[in-house]
């Protein structure tokens, strides 16, 4: 049996399109959103991941995409699923969560895939679960920019619920 070991993959530019980029952490509290800029140029792939978090309410929570203008907050296309069938759609965002409660706690992965490089046109899908109680939700769309995507945001409905406890948030890229 062969066994074969590589620190990493080349491609014939000499370029490692194929390694994974880790954010910085956000556990910040007392804030509406939390943004991840600066996404460099070429990123196909960006992984939303968060760890016991809470919001001051009961808005779901949103992820909305941007590029150099900002952040893009309409023109959203999907809508989210729990088995309580508590459905939710927003143009606003993607959701992954139809209503949260103010002292649950989430976590949550969000994938989002770049479908179309030419129309900057992304994929979201993505799961929130509840920690202290028993909730599994998932959310699907997609979503196109007006130029090609620099950051991510993670955020309330409406923008003015705060995160009141943040065991972390972070993102994947590649």
């Amino acid at each position: 049996m062969s066994k074969l070991v590589v620190a990493e993959i080349e491609n014939a530019a000499g370029a490692n399109p194929y390694s994974i980029s880790l954010g910085t952490v956000s556990t910040a509290t007392g804030d509406a959103t939390i943004d991840f800029t600066s996404i460099p140029s070429g990123v196909k792939h960006i992984t939303v991941l968060g760890n016991q978090i809470s919001t001051s309410g009961t808005s779901p929570v949103l992820f909305q995409l941007g590029d150099a203008g900002g952040f893009e907050t309409a023109g959203y296309l999907g809508g989210e699923f729990n088995l309580a069938a508590q459905n939710l759609t927003s143009t606003a965002g993607f959701n992954v969560h139809s209503a949260t409660a103010a002292a649950g706690l989430y976590n949550f992965v969000v994938n989002l895939f770049l479908l179309n490089s030419a129309s900057n046109i992304w994929a979201m899908h993505g799961h929130m679960s509840r920690t202290d109680s028993v909730q599994i939700h998932s959310g699907n769309g997609s979503k196109t920019l007006s130029a090609e995507l620099t950051q991510v945001r993670v955020t309330t409905n409406g923008g003015s619920e705060t995160f009141d406890v943040n065991g972390g948030i972070n993102i994947q890229f590649q």
